[in-house]
C-alpha cells in the first residue's frame, strides 16, 4: 500500500474513531437501522453512473456513505452492498458489482441518522466524486477518494 493510501486510511480512521464500529466483510452485522461508511478498493478503472451522467473511477481506496432505515436495517443493506451479484439499483451498485471492487469493510453507526453529517465531514478532508450516491440528499456526493 502506498504512503498516500496509508495516510488516507489513517485520516479516515481518525475522523470516525469513537463514533462507529468497524466490521470486516463476513462479520455478523447489527440488525438495527442506522448509517454506515463502506470502505472499498478499486483495482482497475470502473465505469459508473451519477446523477450528472457517466463517470470513470480510477483505481484507489474509496469511502461511500449511506444509511439503512428500511426493512432489515444495516445488516440487510451492507450485506447487499457486499454481494457482487445483484440488480443495479443505487449508484454504489455500479462499483460493488465490478470484479475490480474489493470490500475492505464498513464503519457502522447503529441508531444514528448521520448520513449527511458523515458526508460533510468526509468532504472536508477528501475529494468527492460529484453527484455520486447523493440523489436524495442536499450533499453533492456520498463517495470520496481517500487515495
Amino acid at each position: 500500500m502506498t504512503r498516500s493510501c496509508q495516510h488516507g486510511l489513517s485520516a479516515l480512521k481518525s475522523l470516525l474513531a469513537g463514533k462507529g464500529v468497524f466490521y470486516s466483510p463476513g462479520c455478523e452485522l447489527p440488525k438495527e437501522k442506522g448509517s454506515y461508511v463502506l470502505l472499498l478498493k478499486i483495482s482497475e478503472k470502473i465505469h459508473a453512473k451519477t446523477k450528472y451522467g457517466p463517470i470513470t473511477l480510477q483505481e484507489g481506496i474509496y469511502a461511500y456513505v449511506g444509511s439503512a432505515f428500511g426493512a432489515g436495517g444495516i445488516r440487510a443493506r451492507v450485506s447487499r452492498h457486499w454481494r457482487e451479484e445483484k440488480k443495479i439499483h443505487w449508484h454504489i451498485d455500479w462499483i460493488t458489482t465490478s470484479e475490480h471492487c474489493q470490500h475492505i469493510g464498513a464503519w457502522i453507526f447503529p441508531g444514528e441518522r448521520i448520513e449527511s453529517e458523515l458526508s460533510r465531514t468526509l468532504a472536508e478532508k477528501f475529494p468527492a466524486v460529484p453527484g455520486f450516491g447523493a440523489s436524495d440528499s442536499e450533499e453533492d456526493s456520498h463517495l470520496f477518494k481517500l487515495c
